[in-house]
């Protein structure tokens, strides 16, 4: 697999339609050092992998799908390409029958869309299937039926509605058995520009095993508190999940604070709380972004330690945004009283800046 992004330039010029040259005597190459042997294309692989584009001048082998895929920007990710068919070009004859298996198998996990534009018959999903049916006398027969195939577009969607139903209702079933749970939202936007929440419920089991399960995306107007609070509700409602068993709420950033109530608002309102926390971020920014400071600090502290015989936790930035763990902050300066002043009076004498030592008196 390619570890690198793939660049345009890196792709070869094919035309629309992939090139199956007929009546061409292909050229054989050697495999083997001790007994070799001479190996070439065959032109029988066309039908069997109708993705095959070969070139003729460099007696090479692409996919022809995935090199459109990218070429037209519909691959989702380059780094899952291999290099074998969409840049350098497969000639390994000898192994070609697996790797063209193997590949036909892999464009689902490479971002290439199962259908294609047009004929349902030449998709990536028919093609798939008509791969499977290869092995299977079942499946071949299957699929030479006119109808009742279940193979059209919205029969396939209602089917992959009704397995993720499934998956979803037996995370409620074990989300259910919890006696708490925490939700965690996060924000996004689409590449459409569409603004999404993602729902992760956070549980743990009676071996004290902590779970994670991602419930889905769900697409909102705004990012707001009263429509992320909506949008827990109806996902606890459709889940069958009490609200009394929520005693965690976690998100990503601060527009979920901005509500009349937030939690900002509050501290701001409150002199002592937004003095705590400011004096506190200052500290630790003071220590924590200072290699000499810290260098001086951890001295204090471990003398401290030995003198305690005990271990104390050390000094946690603040974040500013992230309520839920500013607890960490305030108990490493709780902790460390005493060797945070320390390190201020020894900074002090050394400070070479009138501003730096403004700061840390």
């Amino acid at each position: 697999m390619a570890n690198s992004l793939l660049s345009i330039n890196d792709l070869p010029q094919i035309p629309d339609i992939p090139h199956h040259p007929k009546g061409l005597t292909f050229p054989k190459r050697s495999f083997g050092e001790k007994k070799p042997v001479l190996r070439s294309f065959q032109a029988a692989w066309f039908k069997a992998w109708s993705f095959l584009y070969y070139d003729e001048g460099k007696d090479l082998a692409y996919c022809h799908i995935c090199v459109k895929g990218f070429i037209e920007r519909k691959m989702k990710s380059s780094t899952r390409a291999d290099p074998a068919f969409v840049t350098k070009g497969f000639c390994t004859w000898k192994d070609a029958t697996r790797a063209f298996k193997k590949h036909q198998l892999i464009t689902a996990r490479q971002g290439i869309p199962i259908r294609g534009d047009g004929d349902d018959s030449e998709s990536n999903f028919i093609q798939l299937l008509k791969l499977s049916g290869q092995g299977d006398a079942k499946m071949d027969e299957w699929l030479k039926k006119k109808t009742d195939k279940y193979t059209s577009h919205d029969i396939q969607n209602e089917l992959l509605k009704i397995m993720a139903q499934h998956v979803l209702r037996s995370i409620a079933v074990q989300i259910q058995d919890s006696r708490f749970v925490t939700v965690m939202i996060d924000e996004t936007t689409d590449v459409c520009n569409q603004e999404q929440v993602t729902v992760v419920f956070r549980t743990v089991d009676d071996k004290l095993i902590v779970n994670e399960e991602f419930i889905g995306l769900y697409s909102v107007d705004s990012f707001t508190a009263d429509v992320l609070t909506a949008v827990i509700k109806d996902v606890m409602l459709r889940l069958n999940l009490a609200i009394t068993k929520l005693r965690g709420q976690c998100y990503d950033g601060c527009s979920t604070m901005s509500g009349s109530r937030s939690a900002s608002d509050a501290i701001k309102s409150s002199k002592i709380m937004k003095d705590a926390l400011e004096t506190t971020h200052e500290i630790t920014k003071l220590i924590k972004f200072s290699p000499k400071r810290e260098a001086i600090f951890r001295a204090f502290k471990q003398e401290n330690d030995l003198e305690s015989n005990s271990s104390s936790i050390g000094i946690r930035v603040l974040c500013p945004t992230r309520r839920t763990v500013s607890a960490e902050s305030l108990f490493g300066i709780l902790e460390n009283y005493s060797a945070p002043m320390h390190t201020w009076d020894e900074a002090i004498s050394v400070a070479r800046h009138e501003y730096m030592e403004f700061r840390l008196r």
